[in-house]
């Protein structure tokens, strides 16, 4: 079984590496000009929401993916934006796809979007053809366009007890020509968790998905214009990076994959080193469970859950679920590290889990914490953590690492959510969790009060991304769901660095 990363009363299996959210009003029109609300602050542009281009779906979908990329060659960000529906209510009988949505949104000459699906994707409504849990880019065709690859499944709170109804084809919006793509829907179904892309030294590139039930691994080399089934060139046990997986690139080329790895009561992580056209297992690193019990799952189905004690504490489902490399490493090692998140949920109040019981999901709250690993030809191994005052009480999916602060060294930022139903981050609005690099091997919770934060009774989320190309990463703040009372995406255009 798999523990979700969200609570029991949203679905909100959200991504990415690097992604934000923008959308655009009904008619397809945005403001920008509104008053900084911060001295941080220069510009505002608010994006009002697109119901007319996902209302055919659901009035209030999740708000999943928003993924920056060059469509109509400006020096501003465009977005595609993906949505989709949550069972009603969750624990449902439901059949048949997810249904969802994708909007293109494109800057427009005095800095505002419109949507531009006719002219991106070639329709008015499009989408994926279900929910999407993670998301990589590449050059997949090599046309010096982004293309995206996602790890999909029908997951969005049905009633699950038989897997084989989450299962949905993995997917990949593929470039067609300059700021136009398509979705290419390949091999078999699967209740599709994790994805990558690995790039070859002979310039191809290869896809991957891996998932928690039916053709749970899938691996397809790009060659002539078409997809090619490459799955026996990877490890007998890559099913398991269904949880999460990194391609780890030198010089452009991957040289290892870090994905999360399970074998019997243990859960961890493996390092893959490249052997000419396989894969070959280097090391591992495990976190052994003390006993498994009873468990229902956010969608009512019933099943059995890990748990496990780490930090001193126990702890169901403690995975392994993204990773990330800090380029450049820390002061004191000189090689880059692995980033990994640990997902786990604990009882509410802290009571002790005890073996036998079976509990609810909604009798947990969430907990994630970082570790951080050398690798290299050698192995893994596991450092002392750098992170000063570390939060852990918050639901969230992803994480980059990345210089916010404009000073060279890498930084930390989590995305967590604002969820206002378990009274979780409310203060902080949405706002991220940064960790500043300080230069000499630390990364220090950072204090962005003076910033803004979302308004909505929603629940909230953010990205950092530097959306006007001016070497400043701004601040995005945005609902979980576009709802009927949804305040839009509030777009921040920072006028220095965050220190």
């Amino acid at each position: 079984m798999t523990i979700s990363t969200k609570h029991f009363t949203t679905l909100l299996t959200i991504v990415i590496s690097i992604f934000f959210l923008a959308a655009c009003g009904g008619g397809g029109s945005s403001s920008t000009g509104s008053t900084p609300t911060s001295n941080l602050v220069a510009h505002n542009i608010t994006i009002a929401d697109p119901a007319a281009y996902y209302s055919h779906s659901c009035s209030e979908p999740s708000i999943q993916f928003v993924i920056p990329v060059n469509i109509n060659d400006d020096s501003q960000s465009d977005f595609i934006v993906h949505y989709w529906c949550d069972a009603d209510p969750y624990g449902s009988v439901v059949e048949g796809p997810t249904p969802d949505a994708l909007v293109a949104q494109v800057s427009q000459p005095d800095g505002s979007y419109a949507v531009a699906n006719e002219e991106v994707f070639g329709a008015a409504h499009y989408g994926l053809g279900g929910t999407a849990r993670k998301v990589k880019r590449g050059d997949i065709n090599g046309d010096g366009q982004d293309d995206f690859v996602f790890a999909m499944s029908w997951e969005d709170g049905r009633y699950n007890v038989d897997p084989t109804v989450c299962e949905a084809k993995p997917a990949v919006l593929m470039s067609t020509g300059p700021g136009t793509y398509e979705v290419a829907r390949l091999g078999e179904p699967a209740w599709g968790h994790g994805t990558g892309i690995v790039n070859n030294a002979d310039g191809t590139v290869e896809v991957f998905f891996a998932g928690f039930s039916g053709d749970n691994f899938q691996a397809f080399k790009y060659v002539d214009d078409g997809f090619l089934d490459v799955s026996d060139t990877y490890p007998s046990d890559a099913a398991n990076w269904a949880s999460g997986a990194k391609s780890i690139d030198v010089n452009g080329v991957t040289e290892y994959i870090v994905g999360t790895w399970a074998e019997g009561d243990i859960n961890g992580l493996k390092l893959y080193k490249r052997s000419s056209n396989s894969w070959v297992d280097l090391d591992e690193y495990g976190i052994p469970s003390a006993f498994e019990t009873g468990w229902i799952n956010w969608s009512e189905a019933e099943d059995t859950v890990k748990v496990f004690g780490v930090g001193g504490e126990l702890s169901f489902g403690t995975t392994v679920e993204s990773f990330d490399i800090l380029k450049g490493g820390l002061s004191g090692y000189d090689d880059d590290l692995i980033v990994g998140k640990l997902n786990a949920q604990v009882l509410v109040g802290g009571g002790t889990i005890v073996e036998g019981v079976t509990y609810h999901e909604n009798q947990t709250n969430p907990v994630n914490t970082f570790q951080f690993f050398q690798f290299s030809d050698e192995g893994l191994t596991l450092i002392d953590s750098p992170i000063v005052n570390e939060e852990t009480n918050y639901t969230g999916n992803f994480f980059d690492t990345k210089d916010i602060t404009g000073d060279g060294y890498p930084d930390l930022v989590s995305y967590a959510f604002t969820t206002p139903w378990d009274g979780i981050r409310v203060e902080e609005a949405g706002k991220p969790i940064i960790y500043s690099n300080d230069g000499n091997g630390n990364l220090v919770l950072t204090d962005i009060n003076e910033l803004p934060g979302f308004e909505g009774s929603q629940g909230s989320q953010s990205l950092m991304h530097d959306v006007d190309g001016d070497d400043i990463v701004d601040l995005i703040l945005y609902g979980l769901k576009a709802t009927t009372d949804s305040k839009g995406i509030i777009i921040h255009l920072l006028k220095d660095h965050i220190e």
